[in-house]
């Protein structure tokens, strides 16, 4: 089990992306890994052939444990040395967990009586698209059914064998083969989406979470995005409101310490002396992942844009360090890009606040007894009730909305 950041202890398999018996190059991605923050992905150290998984999907193991054994050549005889001994599961003896199987010992790991062997993957290839299996002879390690044998000799399941409900592994897709057929599609949720739930569910029944609002024209902030963007544009850099946004936030931070606050325990509370924020991503998956911008406060508006880029292309492409998750003072969640106008967060735990960012819309606007069309912003501010009151909210968002409607020009 890798490593992928110095404070990760563990991490769960997802999923195998290899058959058993396949060949791999150097490099090849293995397997999917999730941790409580983040999943990546498991690659070859070497060339070789899978030979064994020693964890199966669903599992949790700490890191450093063998997970899988593979060999220089497809006949070679699985020995102490294929594995790396002093890091064997401790559910059996090392001789045992790398020895290939006696005649004994592979009627023992197949499937009981009546049950076809079949790789993890073809499996979910069956399911997903509902095929029947049963009659194929698998070419795979010890006559297993192999993706390769399913696509050449799969049938599909009779209309009537369909069940209503179609179990799937977690994916957050709905296989079209599933969605076509009219059935309910259920599946298992993923590791990082049981923390969400869980970290969401404690959120709400932790805090004392309130909402504040406001909105705020934003004429001069959009005069000096548009003379910065294409200044930006020349240099490669892309600007975006959400950078302007969390500049602002982290200039406000520097004067609002009970913001940076949260509660340790039932009797301390700790103000962080780093400004890290927090930017909530909407994945492809239709997941949410939080990456954090560190001393956003000691970085200009050109950085902030570079490392916000950064940060969510990465977290798109699974790509994201461990290191970069976590620890935040704040969250700022912007979903004005989908036309939302006012909501209302829920907190990130165990932050105090957090800045629900809605969309820039053009509206009548009373200044000095003179109506004016302007681009007008909307703010919603969470906090947590027990440790920040409603003064201080309300004086860190004024301030927030008055950096951005006097935007630097850097």
């Amino acid at each position: 089990m890798p490593k992928f950041g110095l404070t990760m202890e563990e991490g769960t398999i997802d999923e195998w992306l290899v058959e058993v018996g396949q060949k791999v190059a150097k490099g090849d991605i293995l397997a999917e890994v999730s941790t409580d923050k983040i999943t990546n992905s498991v690659t070859s150290p070497e060339d070789g052939y899978m030979r064994k998984y020693l964890v199966e999907e669903g599992e949790t193991v700490p890191c450093g444990e063998v997970i899988a054994l593979m060999t220089e050549s497809a006949e070679e005889a699985l020995t102490e040395s294929s594995g790396i001994s002093e890091a064997m599961p401790e559910h059996g003896s090392t001789a045992e967990a790398v020895q290939e199987p006696s005649p004994e010992a592979r009627t023992q790991d197949s499937p009981v009586a009546g049950e076809v062997a079949i790789t993890p993957r073809a499996r979910k290839l069956a399911e997903e698209q509902n095929l029947l299996y049963s009659h194929i002879k698998g070419t795979g390690l010890l006559g297993a059914i192999t993706v390769d044998d399913l696509k050449e000799h799969g049938k599909p399941r009779p209309d009537e064998a369909v069940q209503a409900d179609v179990a799937v592994p977690s994916t957050a897709s709905v296989p079209e083969s599933v969605a076509a057929s009219g059935t309910d599609y259920v599946r298992k949720l993923s590791t990082i989406e049981k923390k969400t739930a869980r970290t969401m569910h404690d959120s709400m029944a932790g805090t004392a979470q309130t909402t504040i609002a406001t909105e705020a024209d934003m004429t001069q902030l959009v005069s000096v995005y548009r003379e910065l963007k294409d200044r930006y544009a020349q240099e490669g850099v892309r600007l975006t409101y959400t950078a302007c946004i969390i500049k602002a936030v982290a200039m406000a931070l520097e004067d609002h310490p009970r913001i940076r606050t949260t509660l340790i325990g039932e009797e301390q509370v700790r103000i962080s002396n780093r400004i890290s924020i927090g930017v909530a991503v909407d994945l492809p998956d239709d997941s949410l992942i939080v990456p954090v911008i560190r001393d956003a406060n000691l970085l200009d508006l050109r950085s902030i844009a570079l490392k916000l880029r950064d940060l969510t292309e990465r977290a798109k492409n699974n790509a994201l360090q461990y290191e970069e998750l976590g620890d935040a003072s704040i969250t700022v969640s912007n979903m004005g890009n989908m036309g939302v106008t006012y909501f209302t967060p829920v907190l990130n735990p165990p932050e105090g606040a957090l800045l629900g960012v809605g969309a820039m819309r053009e509206q009548i606007v009373v200044n000095q007894g003179h109506m004016t069309i302007a681009p007008v912003i909307y703010l919603s501010l969470t906090y947590d009730h027990r440790i920040i009151n409603g003064g201080p909210a309300a004086r860190f968002l004024e301030q927030v909305v008055d950096t951005l409607q006097h935007f630097p020009e850097i």
